[in-house]
């Protein structure tokens, strides 16, 4: 009898301590959930307040976009889209009048996402500086003036690393009395309709800022009414996708033109953009993407 109670009494003790296990493991579980519960919640609170200050900061960069107003004044017609791969990214459109000529421009800026908006602010900042105290409306010189604010703000003492920040694009200043065109490349090319056909400006290797540059030129051409003037990012002609992930390429984007030159330029390079994005399909979009065509 004495045998039995003590195997009772050993049973009733490992089912205390099993027990005690299993209340401390539900208690575990039950603060860990807690804890999990407590890190989403903060987590979505965060997402929601970063989510928030993108979606204001892109409001703030969309609203340094050229308005409609003044294009009309200079154009029969004209199209513009920026397309930022991150909702806010590094590719920019400026468009002033100074005295008798337009000044326009397309902006490229390293990055993408926060950095590319902060990098293409900047250089909005510099280049709307310089314009407004240029005692020349010479795309070059205006360039290289702003080549020199970029590598000046991004210099540093020679013990630390310097940046190389900076951006490709193209500066145009147009005359409409007398439909010359001036522009300088840094970077990025220049196409233009004329007598019917498209005509490509290659640019030298030079950027803005970076650690490329041969100088900038500046350029003229003589237009005529009808004719008309395209600049756009790489990100438009770099976009991968197809059924092979290759690249859009410069060789579609200008048979898309070709193959539409019926319609209107606004109809045209709408579709130019829809057929890009339908080359990109499901695949990520590869850079920011900005074009601007304009019709004499």
């Amino acid at each position: 009898m004495k045998a039995k109670t003590n195997k009772s009494s050993k049973s009733e003790e490992n089912a205390t301590f099993y027990k005690e296990q299993l209340d401390s493991l539900k208690d575990m579980m039950s603060r860990t959930t807690s804890y999990m519960e407590m890190l989403q919640s903060e987590l979505k609170k965060k997402n929601r307040e970063i989510e928030q200050s993108v979606n204001y900061a892109q409001n703030i960069q969309h609203n340094l976009l050229p308005k409609s107003t003044v294009f009309k004044s200079q154009f029969k017609e004209y199209f513009y889209d920026v397309r930022q791969r991150d909702i806010i990214g590094g590719d920019m459109i400026y468009a002033k009048q100074v005295g008798d000529e337009f000044i326009f421009a397309l902006m490229d800026c390293t990055g993408h996402g926060i950095p590319g908006a902060l990098l293409s602010m900047l250089g909005y900042t510099f280049l709307d500086r310089l314009i407004n105290s240029a005692n020349s409306n010479s795309p070059s010189l205006i360039l290289k003036a702003l080549d020199l604010q970029f590598k000046k703000f991004f210099s540093q003492s020679p013990s630390e690393r310097t940046l190389t920040d900076g951006m490709d694009g193209i500066l145009c200043c147009y005359h409409k009395r007398s439909k010359i065109l001036k522009y300088s490349l840094a970077g990025r090319p220049l196409w233009y309709h004329h007598n019917g056909e498209w005509h490509r400006q290659r640019p030298a290797k030079s950027s803005i800022g970076g650690s490329r540059n041969k100088g900038f030129e500046t350029i003229c051409l003589s237009l005529d009414d009808g004719d008309e003037i395209f600049i756009f990012s790489d990100g438009l002609t770099d976009q991968f996708g197809g059924p092979h992930d290759k690249k859009f390429l410069t060789k579609r984007a200008l048979n898309c033109l070709i193959n539409q030159k019926k319609l209107n330029l606004t109809d045209r390079f709408q579709n130019l953009v829809e057929e890009v994005f339908e080359w990109k399909g499901k695949t990520e979009q590869t850079d920011d993407i900005s074009l601007l065509a304009l019709k004499l």
